[in-house]
């Protein structure tokens, strides 16, 4: 018996008599092609249909905004379909009449209602019917600590807990590269099966395969660096589809490091992550803008490099300054841990906006013999863009200004034009719970060299032509471009304009490396990648992003444009879907049903009506007549009510405007900083579980007090924290059993209430009737087993017909969250309460003495090594617990290892991996 998890993952479900019902999966295969920076990976999933009846599957697959889907294919039985691109509507009327035609259809579109998912669909798999699933996704390599990084995700691979349902997998990678590659990190237990070399191309083959899926506990990530990371890649690929036209790439990587004369030898590691090659870096709203801005405020105190010094500015119509120093505040426990109190109190009660006064006082006010970097963070508009603008430009060439816009009414140019002439970077949030990560990133961006006004020219003009600065070249204005980002253009042009293609790209020199930007190619610098439409499908789903998320709320969206690109370059959009169907030889057994558990509830309602037990509604409550005294059926077998469930939160009012300033400032090393911020009201938070009524009335005095029970016990709950969800398990209980259940707490409440209604709620899956036996199970009643708060999902094995228990020691360890945990490390990067980590963690924090004795031989200062062990043993619970949320504690995580590092031990990741403790 298998529940659907919670966290969308790869995983085949079904309909089944108004449950959701895993399909058992037989085996999965993901290959992974890199080509230098393009990345290909294909998901393979053999499954099969082992009910008596045809059903329609349904498969969630989670994918980040710019992975465009390449290929779908379906083989049923010795026959491979592969789908094509249509627009959504006749998509949909196809798959439609082929299901009810009695043949296999398959469907594929983005989710309506969550932007990075994809929804595929199986329509009318016969009983007994296997099917392999090919589903190939394209995208662009990331670049983290120096080096390209592919990951794949955890939850590409489905979970079962049930061990009859586990199943093989399979993982491989192929790395072809222009350049030697000098650095690999690779997933524990995996192979070097291949490493061949040519004149022109580097191969690399990696290979990891289980026979069981539990085995697999992190996400799957390789790491490669190459010899000559800053080297300009251009590419041109022709396809057989778009025989007229050619799609050219061009990519780089800023490292401001010199390559190597002569190729050194390959260094492989398993796990690893990379640090950068030079000297490490030193330095969601849940209730409104204002609350975010907040939140990612006191996470950039946290990450500001030691040594720094920092000031804060808040303005509105008018601004105040943090500290009465006109050289700012060293950065100290107590500073840090004062602002966070003071921006912890910030709300936007300040007026309107005026953005000049700020400004002018963070760059000429603040004294410091440091270099100056100032954030600033707005999300309104100013009535004297011009004059803000040309202040940034009179800046001296030692201050940086970074610019943060938040939300569609932030005025987009002033943000751009701020970071162009303050010769920094700039970040437009569209979504405000990518708040935190843009901070991070501008902070991370604060102390690496750069290539200003960087500039690219491309003639003739390209049909399609886009990047991921997500920046107009056609205008004069140039880019800042840092540090170990990569840089990534791609174009679709015609044949005849490929010929003469002109492409030229230039920047200013830097002052301290006195590197600069000077380039022009033509056709023959471009690379001619075997035929293959990869770059033609990257650069469309580029374009589609592009035109689907306008940055001004003002900019309508061209969907006839969108439409046109995605039927043509076959590339999936909110506004088309793919389509497949396969023919089936058959006539299905049964009709394709999808019975919804609201009318499970009702049949046990006719039933109970059908033993003479009947229920008078009124608007106090309900009264219970019987017409015999012969007992309910309900009654004699046990059975409950089996209700949908919803936890919900009240609503918060609109927020107003309002800007902060913030500024910083570093060490000889570091930096200065400073960031104005422009939020909105804080609305206070108000989630709570809220019990509303069903649209059906609840018959039967023990079913309406088993309703207002669980609504107790939900209250219950709410006192004590919040929770992720609720696991049903359908356990048949005796009259006996019952009773026994009456005389419980469950059934104590007097006071009558209506039926609460819960939607949403997780349900343990029924098993369907199988080939061999569709006998009718018996009924069953409901049991509730609450998740701790925040617990993600287990990887283990457990028995499918017992609900999760919380054990009373779990529940007390869970009570510490991913912010008590990030706001216990200090300013020089230690984490200092012991108490905290420990409630992370199953075993004691000091039980693994044979690798404390090591680390206690190796550091410096014995005196020190508690704050060493704590720090390291915390970095690996950011590691297992909230890789998610990387990209906002790295630079927290580097802090520690620079700690870590000067007591001694150099590679703090080596000792990390080393750590052995079951996270919780």
């Amino acid at each position: 018996m298998e529940r659907l998890k919670k966290k969308i993952c790869c995983q085949l479900f079904s309909d089944f008599n108004g449950n959701q019902y895993l399909l058992p999966l037989k085996s999965q295969i993901v290959n992974a092609r890199i080509m230098n920076s393009i990345a290909t990976i294909e998901i393979i999933q053999k499954f099969f249909n082992d009910t008596a009846q045809p059903l329609e599957v349904t498969l969630n697959v989670p994918i980040e905004e710019d992975y465009g889907i390449g290929k779908l294919m379906i083989q049923i039985d010795e026959k491979v379909i592969e789908g094509r691109i249509l627009e959504k509507q006749k998509a949909q009327e196809k798959y439609e009449d082929a299901v009810a035609q009695g043949h296999t259809a398959v469907m594929a579109q983005e989710d309506d209602q969550k932007d990075e998912i994809i929804k595929l669909t199986i329509g009318n798999l016969l009983p007994g019917q296997e099917a392999t699933l090919h589903l190939q996704l394209l995208n662009i390599l990331k670049i983290e600590g120096a080096a390209y990084c592919l990951r794949v995700p955890l939850h590409y691979f489905p979970n079962y807990s049930s061990v009859q349902n586990q199943y093989s997998y399979q993982f491989f990678v192929e790395i072809h590269s222009d350049s030697p590659v000098t650095y690999l990190s690779y997933p524990n237990n995996s192979k070097l099966i291949k490493t061949t070399s040519d004149e022109n191309l580097l191969h690399i083959k990696i290979e990891k395969a289980q026979d069981n899926v539990l085995c697999l506990e992190n996400d799957l990530v390789v790491y490669y660096r190459t010899n000559d990371m800053e080297s300009t890649v251009l590419y041109s690929q022709e396809s057989d589809s778009h025989p007229d036209q050619v799609a050219v790439m061009v990519s780089f990587v800023p490292s401001f490091i010199e390559s190597t004369v002569e190729s050194p030898s390959l260094e492989t590691f398993e796990e690893e992550m990379p640090d950068p090659q030079d000297e490490p870096r030193s330095g969601s709203m849940s209730g409104g803008k204002m609350t975010t801005t907040v939140e990612a405020l006191k996470l950039f105190l946290k990450s500001l490099p030691p040594r720094s010094s920092f000031e804060i500015i808040s303005f509105g119509s008018e601004y105040k300054v943090f500290s009465d120093s006109t050289t700012g505040l060293d950065y100290n426990d107590q500073s840090m841990d004062s602002a966070i109190r003071t921006v912890s109190q910030f709300s936007a009660n300040m007026g309107g906006t005026e953005i000049y006064k700020p400004l002018e006082f963070a760059i000429q006010s603040i004294t410091t013999k440091l270099q100056k970097r100032i954030f600033m963070l707005t999300d309104g508009a100013v009535e004297n863009r011009q004059r803000v603008i040309e202040l940034a430009e009179k800046c001296p060439f030692d201050i940086r200004i970074h610019s943060i816009g938040v939300g569609r009414d932030c005025d987009v140019k002033l943000v751009q034009e701020v970071a162009r002439k303050g010769r920094g970077s700039c970040s437009l949030v569209l979504e405000n719970k990518d708040l935190k990560t843009i901070v991070i990133q501008a902070l991370g961006r604060a102390k690496d060299p750069s290539y200003s006004n960087f500039k690219l020219y491309l003639a003739p003009q390209a049909s399609i032509c886009v990047n991921n600065m997500k920046h107009d070249f056609t205008n004069t204005t140039g880019i800042e471009l840092f540090r170990n980002e990569i840089f990534l253009m791609l174009s679709i042009v015609s044949k005849k304009d490929f010929s003469k293609l002109k492409l030229k790209a230039s920047s200013d020199i830097h002052p301290v490396s006195n590197k600069g930007i000077n380039h022009e190619w033509t056709k023959a610098n471009f690379k001619q990648l075997d035929k293959g439409e990869e770059l033609f499908k990257i650069a469309a789903r580029m374009k589609i992003n592009e035109l689907s998320n306008p940055i001004s709320r003002y900019d309508s969206i061209d969907i006839k444009s969108i439409q046109e690109k995605s039927l043509k370059y076959q590339v999936l959009s909110k506004h088309t879907s793919f389509l497949a169907i396969n023919k089936n030889d058959e006539k299905p057994v049964g009709e394709l049903r999808q019975v919804q558990l609201q009318n499970q509830i009702q049949q046990l309602y006719e039933l109970e009506e059908k033993s003479q037990m009947f229920c008078q509604s009124s608007s106090k409550g309900f009264a219970v007549k019987k017409k015999s005294s012969q007992p309910s059926l309900l009654g004699m077998i046990g059975s409950g009510i089996k209700g949908l469930f919803n936890i919900g939160s009240s609503k918060q009012s609109a927020p107003t405007s309002n800007q902060r300033s913030f500024n910083v400032g570093s060490a000889p090393k570091s930096s200065s900083f400073q960031m104005n911020i422009r939020g909105s009201a804080p609305i206070e938070k108000s989630a709570q579980i809220q019990s509303q009524s069903t649209n059906y009335k609840a018959k039967g005095k023990r079913m309406k007090k088993m309703a207002a029970a669980i609504k107790e016990q939900s209250e219950d709950e709410e006192e004590h924290g919040s929770f992720q969800g609720f696991g049903f398990s359908s356990i048949a209980h005796s009259q006996e059993n019952f009773e026994s259940m009456k005389r419980s707490k469950l059934f104590d409440q007097e006071e009558e209430k209506e039926m609460p209604k819960m939607a949403m709620m997780k349900r343990e899956m029924m098993p369907p009737p199988t080939m061999s036996s569709i006998n009718p199970p018996p009924l069953q009643i409901p049991t509730i087993g609450i998740m701790p708060p925040g617990a993600p999902p287990q990887r283990q094995m457990m028995q499918s017909n017992i609900p999760p228990q919380i054990q009373k020691s779990s529940m007390m360890r869970q009570s510490k969250t991913y912010d008590d945990l990030i706001m216990d490390q200090t300013s020089l990067g230690f984490w200092k309460n012991i108490t905290i980590i420990q409630t992370f963690i199953e075993e004691d924090i000091l039980s693994d003495q044979a690798l404390i004795s090591e680390i206690k031989q190796l550091i410096k200062d014995q005196d020190a090594f508690e704050q060493v062990w704590i720090t390291l043993v915390a970095l690996y619970i950011l590691q297992k617990k909230f890789n998610s949320k990387k990209n906002e504690w790295e630079l927290l995580a580097q802090k520690g290892k620079d700690y870590i590092r000067s007591f001694g031990l150099q590679k703090p990741d080596n000792y990390v991996k080393k750590i052995n403790y079951k996270v919780l």
